[in-house]
């Protein structure tokens, strides 16, 4: 202390513009918009990892995302470590952010305190019962505690919030699901096996709004449904959005109040 060290300064850690320090430094390859990536990391992190320029832009998409980093075979950590820069404590924090731990664990590493900080129970951790107001909420509307122990955890704005790296041109909030607005004709047999898991025809495809599963917002498709609505390069906000209207007039009306999500 006598040398004006602290914690962040002694670590070197990355400071974000609101002043917390991050536990760990930030690992910028992550945090890098799948195009501007070289030729040789793509073929890695996709043919190793499973990644596609979808499922890399989206901050915490990929399902190789939802694993911690005991859950992932040799060659996974391999390209972790060489393309990405990673470790075991890095991935745990700035790709996994904890969800693979048992509460137990949690406890064992002080982590717990950080994730009760969010409003978390051992109960709510383990889905025994609803999780607590935080989950819902964006990054601008955390308190600044909240946001305190969110950033221990390594997460950002932009994590939190699953912001979508992919530039967007256009004139919606967020970039067009160009799959979705493919003819069928014009679908690969792979992607017309999909749509159809999600029973889809021809017809519905073809005709926006008359297939029923888009009348649901995407926390009301099955945990089944969901992983096959990715592979069609949709997720929670562009199926809300370009799906389901009424959603999407919601999401409009708090971006022209100038409501982060």
């Amino acid at each position: 202390m006598e040398l004006c060290y602290y914690k962040s300064s002694w670590e070197r850690l990355d400071l974000p513009t609101w002043g917390y320090g991050y536990p760990l430094a930030k690992p910028a390859n992550r945090f890098v918009e799948w195009n501007d990536l070289n030729e040789t990391d793509k073929m890695q992190l996709e043919g190793f990892l499973g990644y596609d320029n979808f499922t890399w832009n989206i901050l915490r998409l990929d399902e190789t995302e939802q694993k911690g980093w005991f859950e992932l075979v040799y060659y996974e950590k391999d390209v972790a470590a060489s393309v990405l820069g990673l470790d075991e404590k890095s991935w745990d924090c700035w790709i996994n952010h904890y969800d693979s731990y048992s509460w137990n664990d949690l406890v064992k590493r002080g982590l717990d305190t950080y994730w009760r900080g969010l409003g978390y129970t051992e109960e709510s951790w383990n889905e025994e019962i609803e999780a607590p107001a935080s989950e819902g909420k964006t990054w601008d509307e955390l308190t600044e505690e909240e946001k305190t122990h969110a950033t221990e955890l390594c997460f950002n704005r932009d994590t939190w919030n699953q912001i979508d790296m992919t530039t967007n041109p256009g004139p919606f909030p967020f970039p067009k699901p160009v799959i979705r607005y493919t003819p069928w004709n014009q679908l690969t047999d792979e992607q017309r096996r999909v749509a159809q898991i999600l029973l889809y025809t021809p017809e519905t495809w073809n005709d926006m709004g008359l297939a029923d599963i888009e009348k649901r917002a995407w926390d009301d498709l099955t945990e089944y449904q969901r992983p096959y609505a990715i592979q069609l390069w949709m997720y929670s906000r562009t199926w809300n959005c370009f799906q389901n209207v009424s959603i999407c007039l919601g999401i409009l009306y708090r971006i022209c109040f100038n409501q982060d999500i």
